[in-house]
């Protein structure tokens, strides 16, 4: 398999441990099928493809530079991912040689369309608007599913002790509060106080138990007091109402203050817990959410198509995904609309600064296509009878679950 670069270098490639991705073990398994798709084999044997590559992970994406090649490359190459091993896998059984040309995905779309690449090996959805588009070109059996999701920042909360003092529940809580102590100490003060004055104190000259000063600051005092222990449930027995329009006045303190406190400490508590998590809402959990902000999408992809007729959004488009992550992780935009394994890619190896918001939408299959414009191609017969032989090739390898090595090394946790 040959292995050509063109323009610029691509973004730096992720190690394939940070996802699952154990490449040994289908590339292992490639060399357990030599007879699969045995009537697409007569068609394919021998047969060069200039397949174009792009930074697409989960799909295909080079390996670090401390990290082995592709041991069953013919010439080392340094790219891998689940779409570039099982094109590899289907290859190897079709004695198909490969020929990697490095580029961006819009560049390999242009390039098929003037005929420069025989296909793209990381994929094309297979929307509507592609079969439209590119009526004439040649589409091969999906060889994965996958549809569109948001990513999103993680907004990392403050310290615990700024998280609550900057919680503005918590202080209308404790505003609240303060006021009912001082509205029932003025209502107990009214409805409890002695008009004989000599009646407050006992014998000692200590106010008497359960009487209530007959002065407006003595008495207002004592009454929040008492409003302060009852809404605290303290309820020390030193003052306490001995009229029934008191006591009423008490079960009114009782039931309201169970409300204001419940409410102070559950906000204290959401304060702490966020903090601890590290995580705020970020208000995004559908496409309609995203209207008027910044959003990064890749340019010329099913994302693309789909936001610029479902949303309006401020769409900025970049050639690669690493682009829109630095651009979110640097807030100049709001969210990402891309791929969901792509996002989930990025989400584990960017984890705690970024993640999955909404469920994933638009499922499409993933495919190979192939267009007539190129020579290889229309030696081969054709772009559908091209596309028709790898599917059928493709299908062998399905039906002999091949594949199942693979699909479980990238998306075990699907």
């Amino acid at each position: 398999m040959g292995y050509v670069k063109t323009g610029r270098h691509l973004l730096g490639a992720h190690k394939a441990r940070s996802f699952r991705i154990r490449p040994s073990q289908p590339r292992m398994m490639a060399k357990q099928d030599p007879a699969a798709g045995g009537d697409a084999k007569v068609a394919l044997a021998g047969s060069t493809l200039r397949m174009g590559v792009c930074m697409r992970a989960p799909y295909s994406y080079k390996t670090a530079s401390d990290e082995s090649p592709d041991p069953y490359a013919s010439n080392n190459s340094p790219w891998t991912g689940f779409a570039v091993q099982t094109f590899e896998l289907l290859a190897r059984n079709q004695s198909i040689n490969i020929q990697f040309v490095e580029g961006t995905y819009e560049q390999h779309v242009k390039n098929m369309e003037k005929g420069d690449v025989d296909s793209i090996v990381s994929g094309m959805f297979l929307t509507r608007d592609v079969r439209q588009k590119y009526s004439k070109w040649g589409f091969t059996h999906s060889f994965w599913q996958s549809g569109i999701s948001i990513l999103v920042p993680v907004k990392k909360g403050n310290n615990a002790f700024v998280a609550i003092i900057t919680n503005a529940e918590m202080w209308v809580s404790i505003f609240l509060i303060v006021a009912s102590i001082v509205v029932f100490g003025h209502i107990y003060w009214v409805l409890e106080r002695e008009s004989d004055k000599d009646s407050v104190y006992n014998q000692d000259g200590e106010f008497e138990a359960g009487v209530v000063p007959h002065g407006y600051f003595e008495g207002v005092f004592m009454g929040m007091w008492w409003s302060a222990a009852t809404m605290t449930t303290v309820g020390y027995g030193d003052v306490f109402p001995k009229t029934h329009k008191g006591r009423a006045c008490g079960c009114c303190i009782a039931f309201v203050c169970m409300v204001l406190v419940a409410i102070f400490v559950g906000s204290i508590t959401t304060a702490m817990t966020v903090s601890a998590v590290g995580d705020t809402d970020s208000g995004i959990n559908s496409v309609k959410d995203l209207d008027g902000m910044k959003v990064g999408v890749l340019a010329g992809t099913m994302c693309d198509s789909f936001m610029t007729k479902h949303s309006k959004a401020d769409l900025v488009r970049v050639q690669l995904m690493g682009d829109a992550v630095d651009a979110l992780a640097k807030g100049k935009i709001a969210a990402i609309v891309g791929v969901t394994d792509v996002l989930r890619y990025q989400s584990v190896k960017h984890a705690g600064t970024s993640k999955i918001v909404g469920f994933p939408f638009h499922q499409h299959g993933l495919v190979w296509p192939f267009n007539d414009k190129s020579s290889n191609v229309r030696a081969l017969g054709g772009a559908k009878p091209m596309a028709d032989a790898v599917s059928a090739a493709l299908l062998a390898l399905e039906d002999a679950q091949s594949l199942d090595v693979i699909v479980q090394s990238y998306f075990a946790d699907h």
